[in-house]
């Protein structure tokens, strides 16, 4: 696969106790080949801005379990825990002037000491779908290789997460490399694409070509 840069930050800001999360896939709005991670649909092309959900949390199950699923909907409702319980990631997805990116999305939840998110791995989940009823059809889910951690005393946490290099199964769960794209005006060299969950109809009819088959020899 190319060799891709996806940015996604998280800072800490404001004068409020807790953990602010800043996420954005655009490195620089002026380079020739952008060296962002767009994100696009099944069909390749860039999700508008101001639709789609992205959400920062972390999985209860393994990185196997999560790509292995037969239903995103049952996956997230069961095993995504999302870091923020406020309503801004849904209102607020794919902000901005270019379709496929999203920037500035804040996610605040405060992590103390004994929380269940302290040392667990940050995934980004991706979805389709206008804001008020995201589609878990369509999805996309990047593990960012950091983990969270506990607010200082008296202070806001802060980790600062800047991903880049290639996308491979380790990273991306779910979804897959879009290729180059260009909209817009700017190119791109490489995209995240949502993906469906396999039709389970493909694999099952193989399988049971495979049984007839050693069937027929056995006999």
């Amino acid at each position: 696969m190319k060799k891709t840069t996806i940015l996604l930050t998280l800072l800490a800001c404001g004068s409020s106790h807790g953990f602010i999360v800043n996420l954005t896939n655009i490195s620089s709005f002026g380079a020739t080949n952008n060296p962002s991670f767009p994100v696009v649909d099944n069909t390749g092309a860039p999700l508008a801005k101001n639709t789609g959900l992205v959400r920062a949390g972390f999985f209860n199950i393994l990185d196997s379990e999560i790509s292995g699923a037969a239903d995103y909907a049952t996956l997230l409702a069961d095993s995504f825990v999302p870091f923020t319980t406020n309503e801004r990631a849904s209102t607020n997805a794919f902000p901005g002037t270019i379709n496929g990116i999203f920037s500035g999305l804040e996610l605040t939840e405060p992590i103390s000491a004994g929380s269940q998110y302290i040392g667990q791995p940050i995934y980004v989940v991706i979805q389709q779908g206008p804001t008020a009823s995201p589609d878990p059809t369509f999805l996309a889910v990047f593990k960012s290789g950091e983990v969270f951690a506990a607010d200082p005393e008296g202070a806001e946490g802060v980790a600062n997460v800047v991903l880049s290099g290639t996308l491979t199964s380790d990273n991306l769960i779910v979804g897959r490399s879009g290729g180059p794209v260009s909209f817009d005006g700017i190119s791109f060299d490489d995209s995240i694409q949502l993906v469906a969950i396999p039709e389970p109809s493909t694999s099952l009819l193989a399988a049971l070509a495979g049984l007839g088959l050693i069937a027929r020899r056995r006999r």
